[in-house]
């Protein structure tokens, strides 16, 4: 159980960005949509953010062990942020963590998870379970990926998957409608796929988010409202984030927004551009 803010923008990002550091701040601190009451994600935080100027790109990825609401660090990150985004196209995507196996607390498993691809860097930011063992006898089968799978995350043996399907692939949203596929085959959703999915490129970025969630999360309506991701559109850019940061912590208030509900065995995806985004089915 973890939150996420994710964005996009085509100009000055930095209040969005400041928006959303807060609320998710806040989620950590004190989340009171937890499917069993009132909890807090202290066991780490994490971020990529990459801006394009006119003659390069600038990327900042950060993962902490401490808690975002504890982190010395955290004012003037936000400060840095704000100025690296006052202009160009750039994406990001954020984390704080709840991790569901407490023994895997350490900085490796602390989201944004990244891997290398044939052309960039993937980076995975993820709120729910999915069967990591199932995942990696797929990862070792199909790819020849070999994985200390005993001390990774779920979402790092994830990342994995999507980054050698992609390499295969090499188009990341025919990826994720194969991994859709592949997750209803061998019925991978334990709880949800919200993710956040950054593909980092020298000349480009492509950010998509996901969300699927297994019978039990759809039969329980306390549960679906607390993994119901949200995207909202502003003047300058796109945004998607989890409940938390929505209902409780103000950021319906930034703009239009809409709540993203999948069917049973359906994935939802969205492809965020610097101005618009555009949801799909898969």
């Amino acid at each position: 159980m973890c939150r996420v803010f994710v964005f996009s923008s085509n100009g000055s990002a930095s209040e969005l960005v400041i928006n959303g550091l807060s609320a998710l701040r806040n989620s950590a601190q004190a989340d009171p949509m937890g499917p069993s009451g009132v909890i807090n994600h202290s066991d780490g935080w994490g971020f990529t953010v990459v801006s394009y100027g006119v003659s390069t790109a600038l990327k900042w990825y950060y993962r902490s062990l401490t808690p975002i609401y504890k982190d010395d660090n955290y004012q003037s990150l936000g400060m840095v942020i704000g100025r690296l985004l006052m202009s160009g196209e750039s994406y990001g995507i954020f984390h704080v963590l709840n991790a569901a196996d407490k023994k895997l607390i350490r900085i490796e498993n602390v989201h944004p998870s990244m891997v290398y691809t044939r052309d960039g860097e993937l980076h995975v930011v993820h709120n729910g379970v999915v069967n990591k063992y199932a995942l990696f006898e797929i990862l070792r089968r199909e790819y020849g990926v070999e994985l200390n799978v005993d001390d990774a995350s779920d979402t790092y043996v994830l990342t994995h998957l999507i980054a050698s399907m992609y390499n295969e692939v090499g188009d990341l949203e025919s990826t994720i409608k194969e991994l859709a596929g592949l997750l209803r085959e061998i019925n991978g959703v334990e709880s949800a796929l919200n993710t956040g999915i950054l593909l980092i490129k020298p000349c480009c970025a492509e950010l998509f988010i996901t969300t699927m969630y297994n019978s039990d999360v759809i039969n329980n309506e306390r549960r679906r409202r607390y993994y119901n991701l949200f995207i909202g559109r502003l003047n300058n850019g796109v945004f998607a984030a989890s409940s938390t940061l929505v209902r409780a912590y103000g950021l319906a208030k930034l703009g239009d927004t809409r709540e993203l509900e999948p069917g049973t065995g359906e994935l939802i995806y969205c492809r965020l551009s610097t101005s618009d985004f555009n949801c799909s089915k898969a």
